[in-house]
């Protein structure tokens, strides 16, 4: 099993690239449902080619939960 991490400081080069590529080369997507998770544009930007790509994606809420986090998002709800 492969396992990449968006971390960045494992990324050189183009980040968007980097992440297009992961994303398209996986067969299932984590989504880690942090505060920052909702705020992130990366975040949300892997999510939305994620499902472009009709990857799994599979969410776990992480951190200290708020009213965002009591709640799969819409759009990942119609997803799966």
């Amino acid at each position: 099993m492969n396992v990449w991490i968006d971390s960045s400081e494992d990324v050189v080069g183009d980040v968007r690239a980097e992440l297009t590529s992961a994303i398209r080369n996986c067969d299932v997507v984590l989504a880690c449902l942090s505060e920052d998770f909702f705020e992130s544009f990366w975040c949300q930007r892997e999510m939305h080619l994620a499902s472009v790509e009709r990857k799994i994606i599979i969410p776990v809420n992480v951190g200290k939960k708020t009213s965002k986090h009591d709640m799969i998002p819409i759009w990942l709800g119609k997803q799966q």
